[in-house]
């Protein structure tokens, strides 16, 4: 399928592929302003204007109601009008979250790997065509079939091979396990979201590049993008006169990311990168702006290729591009992603339409068993989410419209 063509089929006009693959051109120059002038205050900077103040108010209120902790970032038109962080780094009375804490992103990692692929496909090096035979030749039968393009979209029938992401999983085993999987279904026929398969995503770069996965990510999309305040769990120099959020994971602390053990290959390719609302700000813009890969690859990444939900009771139909979700509905499209985990709770929406974007990025989570009022929850299980929508509703000045979720 074509990608205007997809693009159509959910309404999704050539005008709107525009915004979102080229950005906000004539902002561009603001935008480095903005993180050139300085003039941040300890808890981070906001400009003077009504829609800054206004969603200050939003993320305070969360935070004296439910105890939320982390950094907000939101740009309007391709202008930050808020970046500061609330609370502090280990939920206690610690020192103050800032604009620039540094935070565990969770399943935000994906967006990276898949740009990474693109990257080598870019090069020739890879195809989306191509399947996992030709870089695992024993890969059994049921699975030699599987395409890149299938890994990218959560369509490879792969389930998840390490429920646990500290449990000691070298390469070899993690392939081993993958391999092992009983397929959820024909690969190619249906959604079904796999950390699987972003791992595998992870070996495949090795594969082809004969360098570690992460170092191929910090020397290909890191450090060339100015990502100085993102990087893996093991990255130890890289963190030593940075500030790190720990991760409150159902209310239990458990420490610094740096000090965590690994990067193992349970999570690696899905999750294990650090990261702050600026360097993720930095990052999509240099996205929508073709820095990273051509623009028809570019419009591959956000293309919405399997649908992941039918219409819910808000109108709203979810889709699925490389490494991120396509949300479309009553109040427009949505680019998003979302993550949780040990580190906390992570949320990244761009509003098309309205050229808005928000990221905010919690150090706490709290999974399905912690319930509200256990493990000293008063909050959203996902509090990241829940102040997102908020944000949101806030910018659209109207608090009782349904919003994307």
């Amino acid at each position: 399928m074509k990608i205007t063509a997809a693009a159509a089929s959910i309404g999704i006009s050539e005008t709107l592929w525009s915004r979102l693959v080229r950005g906000c051109v004539k902002c561009s120059a603001t935008g480095l302003a903005i993180f050139a002038m300085g003039g941040w205050t300890s808890h981070g900077a906001a400009s003077s204007n009504g829609q800054a103040a206004k969603l200050d108010v939003v993320a305070e209120e969360a935070q004296r109601s439910s105890g939320f902790s982390g950094s907000v970032l939101v740009a309007l038109r391709g202008q930050i009008v808020l970046n500061r962080g609330y609370g502090t780094v280990d939920g206690k009375a610690g020192e103050h979250i800032a604009h620039d804490t540094v935070f565990d992103i969770g399943s935000l990692t994906k967006q990276f790997t898949a740009a990474a692929v693109l990257k080598l496909v870019d090069q020739g090096q890879v195809r989306l065509e191509d399947t996992v035979a030709r870089y695992f030749p024993d890969a059994p039968p049921d699975k030699a079939g599987i395409t890149v393009l299938q890994l990218l979209t959560h369509t490879s029938g792969l389930t998840d091979h390490a429920p646990d992401d500290w449990e000691v999983l070298t390469r070899d085993v993690a392939l081993s396990r993958i391999f092992a999987e009983k397929l959820a279904f024909a690969p190619g026929s249906q959604f079904g979201y796999s950390n699987s398969g972003f791992t595998l995503l992870a070996a495949l770069i090795e594969s082809v590049t004969r360098e570690p996965y992460t170092k191929f990510m910090e020397e290909t999309l890191f450090r060339p993008f100015g990502l100085d305040h993102t990087g893996f769990f093991d990255s130890h120099e890289h963190w030593k006169n940075l500030v790190l959020a720990h991760g409150i994971f159902a209310g239990t602390d458990k420490g610094l990311p740096s000090s965590w053990p690994g990067p193992y290959w349970g999570p690696m390719g899905n999750g294990e990168i650090l990261s702050t609302t600026q360097d993720m700000y930095r990052w999509f813009r240099a996205v929508r702006e073709n820095k990273v890969v051509p623009e028809s690859l570019t419009r591959q990444m956000f293309t919405p290729h399997i649908k992941v939900f039918d219409k819910d009771k808000d109108g709203v139909e979810s889709y699925y591009g490389f490494g991120w979700g396509i949300r479309t509905g009553p109040n427009g499209t949505v680019v998003t992603h979302g993550g949780a985990g040990f580190g906390g709770n992570a949320e990244f929406a761009y509003f098309v339409e309205q050229d808005t974007l928000i990221v905010v990025l919690s150090n706490q989570f709290w999974p399905e068993w912690a319930p509200n009022g256990t493990a000293g929850r008063v909050g959203p299980a996902r509090p990241a989410l829940e102040l997102r929508k908020r944000l949101w509703e806030a910018l659209s000045a109207k608090s009782t419209r349904k919003t994307h979720s």
